[in-house]
């Protein structure tokens, strides 16, 4: 099996499909990538084990939603052991107060604590399967059309293996000529629009987002021109709401865009502040490898359907990763010093919501 992607692009109709029947080329920097273009898959933090991918399609294909199945999924529905539950909460309590510590004695402004979930599948089951009868088209379908706001996207290389994002965060967008549009996205709060419990913003949700709007912020005016940034404000993924600060500029050239993405990425939404510092820390704290949950993916430098070559790419956040018989989710959450424990750990419950739902009709 070589290469592909099926993704669509938020507020869109159109899935794309790419296919590469040959292995990817892998990358340790974005540095060696500027005269090249396709589906573009980086990490969290680049290794040996989790290189930066590049599909290079030798097929591209436009199709309808309909074209993917919409039967039931069958077995797959997440059926947890309460052994399973307390080892991954026990997990996510020690790595709280580790990061936390560093929080309060003024080490970290800000840090990303991120948790799984995982369950087996049964040893027959063929869910790792490109074809548009498969369970992955079954959820991809719903995510299409539960999260028509979002970044969808199913991947499968021979090094990554088998991932589905439904991403609200944009991370750099755009083309030479309509310009370029980012956003600092942070802070959570759940019940939906219409909940009567719905509260205001709390002083902790803008503290992370101002963090991360600030870092952006000042990367930008750096190398970008005619900078505009709108009020913040709230978007909706589902019945999660966040805060958002939009950024629109320039670039003087198209070999900046990966250049600026290096320097972003990961932005304090995903690590924390200072950055190198919460890096270290997370990579230290967590249980489970983030692999390619928070890093970013998307079409960069593509034309497709008749469009002129434009970048998508987007942070790789509600995720799942894949595998022959197991299936793991990823969430996270941004940690301040005043951050209470059982509110963070709800709010991953919550954010492991959007993809959860996806294995119910």
């Amino acid at each position: 099996m070589g290469s592909y992607v099926y993704y669509r692009l938020p507020s869109t109709s159109t899935v794309c499909l790419l296919k590469q029947r040959t292995s990817s080329p892998t990358f340790m920097t974005l540095h060696n990538l500027h005269e090249r273009r396709g589906f573009l898959i980086c990490p969290f933090h680049v290794g040996e084990n989790t290189p930066i991918v590049l599909i290079e399609p030798e097929e591209m294909t436009s199709l309808i939603l309909d074209a993917f199945s919409t039967a039931p999924l069958g077995s797959l529905s997440p059926n947890l052991s309460p052994l399973q539950e307390r080892q991954t909460e026990t997990d996510y309590i020690s790595s709280f107060h580790q990061l936390h510590a560093s929080l309060q004695e003024g080490c970290l402004k800000k840090v990303v604590l991120a948790r799984t979930m995982g369950w087996q599948l049964p040893d027959d089951n063929q869910i790792v399967s490109e074809e548009l009868h498969s369970p992955m088209a079954i959820l991809f379908r719903r995510a299409c059309e539960r999260y028509p706001d979002s970044f969808v996207a199913w991947w499968h290389t021979a090094h990554t293996g088998t991932w589905l994002t439904v991403s609200p965060e944009p991370l750099l967008r755009g083309n030479m000529n309509r310009g370029y549009h980012t956003v600092a996205l942070a802070g959570t709060k759940w019940g939906g629009k219409n909940c009567e419990t719905r509260k205001l913003w709390d002083e902790k949700n803008k503290e992370e987002q101002a963090v991360v709007s600030d870092f952006i912020a000042r990367k930008l005016h750096e190398v970008a021109n005619a900078v505009v940034k709108t009020e913040t404000h709230t978007v909706s993924q589902g019945s999660l709401e966040h805060l958002a600060t939009d950024y629109f500029f320039s670039l003087r050239s198209s070999q900046q865009v990966l250049s600026l993405a290096e320097q972003l990425y990961p932005t304090p939404a995903v690590s924390g502040w200072p950055k190198q510092e919460a890096i270290k820390a997370i990579l230290s704290a967590e249980k489970q490898p983030r692999r390619y949950y928070a890093g970013f993916c998307g079409p960069y430098q593509l034309s497709h359907a008749g469009t002129e070559d434009q970048t998508h790419l987007f942070v790789t956040i509600r995720c799942m990763e894949i595998l022959h018989n197991f299936i793991r989710l990823y969430a996270g959450g941004g940690l301040l010093a005043n951050s209470q424990i059982q509110l963070e750990w709800e709010e991953t419950q919550h954010k492991l919501q959007t993809l959860l739902s996806l294995f119910h009709a």
